[in-house]
């Protein structure tokens, strides 16, 4: 085995570099650490801050279009409502007409028949 003759001083100062320059680059590696686990920290709460928008701004997007969906129900339930009854009006007024030409047949009927019996 080889045999190294280096005093003791200089063995002992080589150790202390050593352990100071394992202290230094773990504080180092340490500070660095820190440093991008925080950029990806204030990364992820960004992001969330966003997602949390997106979800309100869907959310509001979401009730202007139902709201719009009830509003044109309601108008073509409406518009449906009024065909319907204009229909209904309609028909009865056809009825109303037929009745008034039957009565008034019958009346001309019995005019004639009025004026036949007087002459």
């Amino acid at each position: 085995m080889p045999e190294f003759n280096i005093p003791l001083p200089y063995v002992l100062a080589l150790i202390a570099w050593v352990i100071g320059a394992m202290v230094t680059f773990g504080i180092g590696f340490f500070t660095v650490w820190r440093l991008v686990m925080g950029k990806i920290n204030d990364h992820a709460n960004q992001i969330q801050i966003q997602i949390a928008e997106h979800a309100k701004e869907s959310s509001r997007r979401s009730t202007e279009l139902h709201n719009r969906i009830n509003d044109v129900r309601e108008k073509y339930v409406r518009r449906d409502d009024l065909a319907q009854h204009v229909h209904h009006l309609s028909s009865q007024f056809e009825e109303l007409s037929r009745q008034i030409s039957g009565v008034s047949e019958r009346l001309d009927k019995v005019i004639i028949r009025s004026s036949e019996v007087g002459r």
